[in-house]
């Protein structure tokens, strides 16, 4: 069994589907009409994307936007129980996580998803959860060079552990889908012993960082 480093064929696809929101757009003013799914006078449609979860007052709980309509409307899932201009808050779908496996696991591009037991191979220890531990997308994220645009994480401790490790996966935990994202080999086996287990990222730039679509 190995670990290939490979950003998951699946996430490639899924990314054309918007099927992956890993960073909430800022906060924009918009106005609401009582009964209605419109949003008008949208300040900004940037970076959002329908199916991304919405909240605000008049607002109803667990409503995403149906659709993205102009450069200053949009349709939300539920109607408005009120009609007022408001302040819109977009929720980032998922916080990606990173889980350790062992030189037991099979991990390559073919990987879709992340579950307890599967794939197998998950590391284990003092300390360490299954599931692994989220992560934070480093500040300025994403950013591009060239052709390139690419995404880098803070660096990730698991704090006094007993593992040990061989490789790792990202995955996006949204809705318990658990897609993957990446997986990758540290080229042999890292431990920590009652200590902490640093994931130190590569540089971030359009050769190096973790995750970069070119």
């Amino acid at each position: 069994m190995a670990i290939t480093t490979a950003m998951a064929t699946s996430f490639k696809q899924q990314l054309f589907r918007g099927q992956h929101v890993l960073q909430a757009p800022a906060t924009f003013t918009a106005t609401t009409a009582n009964t209605n799914a419109g949003l008008t006078g949208v300040s900004s449609v940037v970076g959002l994307t329908p199916g991304m979860p919405i909240t605000g007052a008049g607002i109803p709980a667990t409503t995403v936007i149906a659709s993205i309509d102009s450069a200053s409307t949009l349709t939300m899932s539920k109607a408005a129980t009120a009609s007022a201009s408001i302040t819109v808050t977009p929720t980032s779908p998922g916080t990606p996580k990173l889980a350790l496996y062992t030189s037991a696991a099979a991990l390559d591009a073919t990987t879709t998803s992340y579950a307890v037991g599967a794939p197998s191979g998950e590391a284990s220890g003092t300390n360490y959860a299954a599931g692994g531990n989220n992560l934070s997308i480093a500040a300025s994220m994403p950013a591009t060079s060239g052709t390139t645009a690419y995404l880098d994480f803070v660096d990730l401790i698991f704090s006094n552990v007993t593992v040990t490790a061989r490789g790792c996966m990202i995955y996006n935990p949204y809705a318990g889908l658990n897609r993957t994202i990446s997986v990758h080999d540290f080229g042999s086996d890292k431990q920590a012993t009652a200590g902490d287990f640093t994931i130190v990222f590569p540089t971030p730039d359009a050769t190096n960082a973790i995750l970069r679509l070119t």
